[in-house]
């Protein structure tokens, strides 16, 4: 798996496995004995760097591969970030080799009949902002046993053949954007054809993988640019985005499915007392999240994962706490309203979604009346630019 955030990508990938998944983990969390004995409880297997204690704690890998055999002989699964590092940006980074070793050295002590490793590609929309989209991909599965040949005959050719396989299978499942020069054109042109597909946040799971596959192909297809090229799609994005301040319109005025706008007033009109209420329980766990995640010296890789762990940990305090509370006093009321929470959270939420609908799609009934047909050309031609076959 790449590895774009801190621990937010391992957190919901396990929340969607049907058995426990174990996570090679960095030794230095594991420094005081209370973290070592709740990180090993969250089936986490420290790997220690040199800059974590020196020699005296790289031997103590030798353990925690031993702890990996055991738990691939036994059928478990085993999450690695093969990156080794994490960073915040569209792109995949070179795969370290630590990832084939594990897996020859599985190899050499079991003789595993089917053994495989699965890439999965992660790829966020903004992995710091809340409410983005999350798209991950489970790619065909590399099996081990295609090597045995070559690693009989030569190991280290071998650990370096499965290293290249990994990064060509994960190359394939990710947004990657190979000059960082190009991250602000590739970012700008993705947001214009989210346009087309609905861009309100919407709280489903898809199985479809088309929007990834689209989002990819436009990263690679600007990577494939000449610099005239991107050029001149950068002033067409440019254009498009002068279009709508000169007319006073919200980025959202040309997407599609976006509910007319009498429709989101009459619906925050109804439910303004129960979003009231559920905003202020949101708030109880948000404020401390934005306080403690905003810190100084906390990086963007950590923010966010820092916050959703926060938010987690006080929502979760706060449940237990009102539970409590409803035993002690034999409450049906506070019973009933520890019941209603989560959804009086949800209304609220979705009742800032449709403010910030109302907010993105401004001048809309305005523009409406005079047409959207220019502003519909200048989108469309991007869009051809993108996935148009013969540039000229």
């Amino acid at each position: 798996m790449n590895h774009p955030t801190a621990f937010i990508e391992p957190c919901v990938l396990a929340s969607f496995q049907n058995r426990p998944l174990n996570f090679l983990v960095r030794g230095d969390f594991f420094r005081k004995k209370i973290f070592s004995y709740l990180l090993g409880v969250l089936h986490m297997i420290p790997i220690y760097r040199m800059k974590d204690g020196g020699y005296s704690k790289i031997k103590k890998n030798f353990s925690s591969f031993e702890r990996c055999f055991d738990a691939l002989e036994d059928g478990k699964a085993i999450m690695i970030l093969a990156e080794g590092f994490c960073i915040h940006e569209k792109r995949l980074r070179p795969i370290r080799k630590g990832t084939s070793r594990l897996a020859f050295g599985t190899l050499a002590k079991y003789p595993i009949e089917d053994l495989r490793i699965i890439p999965v590609g992660v790829n966020f929309t903004d992995s710091d902002s809340y409410r983005s989209d999350l798209m991950i991909d489970f790619g065909d599965a590399i099996h081990l046993n295609d090597y045995k040949d070559l690693l009989s005959r030569d190991e280290p050719e071998a650990v370096r053949t499965l290293t290249e396989d990994i990064q060509k299978a994960l190359r394939n499942q990710v947004i990657h954007i190979e000059d960082p020069e190009d991250d602000e054109l590739v970012e700008e042109a993705l947001s214009i054809y989210r346009l087309d597909k609905c861009p309100v946040t919407e709280d489903k799971l898809s199985r479809d993988n088309y929007r990834l596959q689209d989002e990819m192909h436009i990263a690679n297809r600007i990577n494939t640019f000449s610099a005239g090229q991107k050029k001149e799609l950068a002033g067409l994005v440019q254009s498009f985005k002068e279009s709508h301040r000169e007319k006073g319109l919200g980025p959202w005025v040309t997407a599609k499915g976006v509910p007319k706008r009498i429709t989101i007033w009459l619906l925050l009109f109804l439910g303004f007392p129960f979003a009231l209420v559920g905003g202020i329980l949101l708030a109880i766990p948000l404020i401390p999240m934005q306080i403690l995640g905003n810190l100084p010296g906390i990086s963007i890789e950590f923010r966010h994962s820092i916050k959703v762990s926060i938010g987690a940990y006080i929502a979760g305090i706060g449940q237990v706490f009102l539970l409590v509370l409803a035993i002690h006093y034999s409450s049906l009321l506070l019973a009933s309203f520890i019941i209603l929470a989560p959804l009086l959270v949800r209304v609220a939420i979705r009742y800032l979604d449709l403010i910030q609908v109302l907010r993105k799609t401004k001048g809309f009934n305005r523009v409406r009346e005079n047409g959207l047909a220019d502003l519909q050309k200048q989108k469309e031609l991007i869009i051809e630019k993108l996935f148009r076959k013969n540039l000229g």
